[in-house]
């Protein structure tokens, strides 16, 4: 019997019973020695890799399993038991801080301090394994895990876990690194940690197949980890001991941030705290008039514009104001195979003695180079982008100037909105990185408005009072800009080339109002004398927006074809808030019809299509003001097999070789956009003639200077545009262009001559 039990115990540790614990950086180099890094996956969904059979191969056997239950202990089992020992006392230990359910972590007025921060992981285990073993050549923790210089600390910026075939084993590292170093270790929600997200991916599967010896949950754990997962913080913020309203924000770009803001906590976050982590309830919201600074964002990005982080991190365009920077730790098999992210990547934030001279620096290696070190890729000033390496060292912007625009980004018209959004940011970072403008350094606050004028009109009282915002660049939307039109007319704000072209913004008395646009008017003129001249147009029909901004272009098409003999006109007007069109569609067949013109807006003008049917509108012209141009709208098109003849403020964004389209060509490929179309490129040039002007003023740069200095410009030439300013319609541009779906060409018009050329 003895000596059946003792061929059984050899027979056991044949089979993989040797204990290799978890507990030294030198185990968990071992361990990530002995497994592949890249095992095979059971199935190709790039989205959700199964590993299920590799997973299952690390399960013991029955053998194992039994000799483990009688003292002779299994590695894998015990690895997984200790995780479950973890989990309780990290779970234990976040309960005994008194967490609120939901909660920000902040660390204030700090004297000076080193963050190294990993990006998404989503089980990267290998390369945490050697982000640590780098960090133990360079002192900052030692053999067992624990840091040693009281000024280090940890991030893990969400999305641990998941992703790859050991979420497990990268899950028990972090657990062991904040057991080892309380309030050393700040591993914040993201994606996959919030509410439940993990459920029904590689967690949960390597879960049911690794753990089912512990418990008899459909997920062996289960409750444990989502306990765990619901103690973590939404966001970390830092400030620095002489700027402490100033801050550095560390998020993921998940849903637990859509429940963040900063004005309704900033009590809390403008001041200096006893502790050296203090945790706020973010549900305990109140409005004081102290508005935290947010000076930097270090946050993930989508993967689908992933090329910005391919080495790890990428500078993103503005967010409130903010820098944000996008870190990305994961070279895991979907990332390597699907998106070509080969990088490990971690970096060092280092908070000097203010947010704005503190630096985020990249290290990073190729993953799957094993005897690679990590290098430095570059070290950036974290509150501007600037790149501070010797070889590319710039002056630093001394001073700042604050924008501020509000937008229908979520409803109303939010694929045009977002399209201005990112013209005007582009640039601006593009300026930014090159040291500012004449030294000042741009900051652009922008705001929702869902095209609403309430929201906007709220929204520009928060600019002013909140944060002395008194310009505002490429605001959107006729019906939104006259909700604060008495700030324009009492002088008290400055707007600059608003992303509309009706009239009733081109007078005199709003001189501090200018457009860089040409008016709806100078369109609808040029779109009809092009469709009576190409196409011999006679009877017009107009779908209009009864409200400032369809009614001025309605009344200008009415003034053109009565003084043209044979040109009749049918008006059909919709309030802003319809969405069924009966009435109006009747009321158009009751007459001939050859063209229609439509000064409506996109989702209005795609129901009262669907409404009328294809068939009717097959023999007629179509024609739409420039507001109308959005992407979503001419996909709506191309799939019901239409036409259009737009209107357009700038020349095609595609061909034209003006220089200043070059430009804005060359930008958007740098950041990565593929995608070229009129509205962002309408914000590019607004911006850069901006900027131009900036730099042609002295310092400071005030609203006054600025508008001052536009007023000046008489056939002002700015990379291939001629520019003038008019006093009479406030405006600068001196030319439109028409789109012509039906012959595919751009026909370009000088506003004043009419003079036609084609480019």
């Amino acid at each position: 019997m003895k000596k059946n039990i003792k061929i059984i115990v050899v027979l056991l540790l044949i089979t993989g019973c040797t204990i290799n614990s978890f507990d030294t950086l030198k185990d968990l180099q071992q361990y990530a020695i002995v497994h592949p890094q890249l095992p095979k996956a059971d199935n190709t969904n790039w989205v959700d890799l199964d590993y299920s059979t590799f997973h299952k191969s690390l399960y013991p056997n029955f053998l194992q399993r039994t000799a483990h239950k009688v003292g002779i202990k299994n590695q894998q089992l015990n690895r997984v038991e200790k995780l479950k020992q973890l989990l309780e006392k990290v779970v234990l230990s976040q309960k005994k801080k008194g967490l609120p359910q939901k909660y920000i972590a902040y660390m204030s007025c700090i004297d000076s301090a080193r963050f190294t921060i990993m990006g998404d992981l989503q089980g990267s285990f290998h390369a945490l394994v050697r982000m640590l073993t780098w960090t133990y050549s360079k002192n900052m923790i030692n053999g067992d895990l624990k840091i040693i210089n009281p000024n280090y600390y940890f991030v893990f910026n969400g999305n641990s876990i998941d992703g790859s075939a050991y979420a497990l084993e990268t899950l028990h590292l972090i657990l062991l690194l904040m057991h080892r170093n309380p309030e050393k270790i700040i591993y914040i929600r993201g994606q996959y940690e919030h509410e439940n997200y993990w459920h029904n991916l590689g967690l949960e599967r390597e879960l049911q197949i690794r753990a089912a010896h512990l418990s008899d949950e459909i997920i062996p754990l289960g409750s444990l980890v989502s306990t765990f997962f619901d103690t973590l913080p939404y966001a970390l913020y830092i400030s620095s001991k002489t700027s402490p309203s100033e801050l550095i924000k560390i998020v993921h770009a998940g849903k637990a941030e859509e429940e963040l803001d900063e004005i309704l906590m900033g009590k809390f976050l403008t001041q200096c705290h006893d502790t050296p982590i203090a945790y706020y309830d973010i549900t305990n919201k109140r409005k004081t008039s102290r508005v935290p600074d947010i000076r930097a964002i270090i946050t993930t990005q989508d993967l689908m514009i992933e090329q910005i982080i391919q080495q790890g991190l990428g500078l993103l365009e503005q967010e409130h104001g903010a820098t944000v920077w996008a870190l990305f730790s994961s070279p895991i098999s979907t990332h390597r195979g699907k998106l070509e992210l080969h990088f490990d990547s971690f970096a060092l934030l280092d908070i000097k003695d203010s947010i704005t001279n503190s630096t985020i620096t990249l290290f990073n290696r190729k993953a799957q180079a094993v005897d690679k070190k990590f290098k430095r890729k570059g070290i950036y000033n974290i509150a501007n982008g600037m790149q501070l390496d010797r070889e590319t060292r710039k002056t630093q912007p001394s001073n700042e100037f604050y924008l501020g625009s509000t937008m229908g980004l979520i409803t109303g018209v939010p694929s045009m909105a977002r399209r201005v959004k990112q013209g005007m940011l582009i640039r601006i970072k593009e300026a930014n990185q090159e040291g500012g403008v004449n030294g000042t350094r741009l900051r652009v606050f922008i705001k929702n408005d869902n095209y609403t004028p309430h929201i906007t009109r709220r929204n520009m009282s928060n600019f002013i009072k909140d944060y002395g915002i008194d310009t505002f660049l490429l605001p959107t939307g006729s019906p939104t800009l006259h909700s604060y039109l008495d700030y324009v007319r009492e002088n008290k704000i400055l707007v600059l080339f608003p992303i509309t072209g009706s009239p009733a913004f081109r007078t005199p008395e709003l001189s501090s109002l200018i457009n860089y646009r040409a008016s709806y008017p100078d369109e609808v003129k040029a779109m009809l004398e092009y469709l009576i001249q190409e196409y011999d147009t006679s009877n017009f029909a107009f779908f209009y927006q009864d409200d400032a901004y369809g009614q001025g272009a309605f009344k200008t098409a009415q003034q053109v074809l009565e003084k043209i003999k044979g040109k009749k006109v049918i008006a059909i007007p919709y309030k802003r808030a319809e969405v069924i069109f009966g009435e109006q569609i009747k009321e158009m067949k009751k007459h001939p019809v050859d063209a229609i013109g439509f000064f409506s807006a996109s989702q209005p003008t795609q129901e009262f299509i669907r409404e009328i049917g294809v068939e009717y509108l097959a023999n007629k012209q179509l024609f739409c003001l420039s507001f109308l141009a959005e992407e979503s709208f001419r996909h709506f098109l191309q799939k019901k097999g239409l036409n259009m003849i737009f209107g357009s403020v700038v020349p095609n964004p595609e061909t034209s070789n003006l220089e200043i389209v070059q430009d804005y060509r060359n930008t958007m490929k740098k950041n990565y956009y593929e995608t070229y179309d009129t509205f962002s490129l309408e914000a590019y040039i607004a911006t850069s003639i901006l900027i131009d002007v900036m730099e042609q003023i002295t310092q400071p740069i005030t609203r006054q200077k600025i508008a001052q200095q536009l007023k000046t410009f008489n056939n002002y030439q700015f990379k291939g545009l001629d520019l003038t300013f008019n006093p009479i319609t406030q405006s600068l541009s001196q030319h439109i262009w028409i789109e012509d779906g039906y012959q595919k060409k751009w026909i370009k018009r000088r506003i004043d001559t009419k003079k036609k050329t084609q480019e």
